[in-house]
C-alpha cells in the first residue's frame, strides 16, 4: 500500500533530535531525522549513507574537512567516516543507507 510522507508534520511534531525509519527501498534504508544543536558524533561501519538536507542549515565535521549544506543540498559519506552533524537551531535531513546486515 502507498502512503504519503509530509517531512513538514512529522519535523513540527518532534521536540528533539529523533530517527525515524519510515521505509525500505532495494536494500536501502531510508529515515528521516531531526537534529538539534546538540548532535553527536556518527559513523556507519556497515555502508555509506547519502545525507540530504529538507530544511534549516547543516554542518558536517569531519576529521579532515567540513561541509556547509544548504537547503535541497546533500552528500554522500563514505562507510567507516566519523562525522558530526551541527546546526544553528534545528535540521531536517533524509538518510538513505544500505540496510545493516547483522552477523551472529
Amino acid at each position: 500500500m502507498l502512503r504519503k510522507m509530509n517531512f513538514n508534520n512529522i519535523s513540527r511534531d518532534l521536540d528533539k533530535t529523533y530517527l525515524f525509519e519510515f521505509s525500505e527501498f532495494n536494500g536501502c534504508l531510508i529515515s528521516f531525522c531531526r537534529i538539534n544543536s546538540d548532535s553527536c558524533w556518527f559513523a556507519s561501519e556497515q555502508s555509506d549513507r547519502f545525507v540530504l538536507l529538507l530544511r534549516g542549515n547543516l554542518v558536517i565535521i569531519m576529521e579532515n574537512d567540513v561541509i556547509q549544506l544548504e537547503e535541497n543540498e546533500g552528500v554522500f559519506i563514505p562507510k567507516g567516516i566519523l562525522y558530526k552533524p551541527e546546526t544553528t537551531d534545528t535540521a531536517s535531513i533524509l538518510i538513505i543507507e544500505s540496510k545493516p546486515v547483522w552477523k551472529e
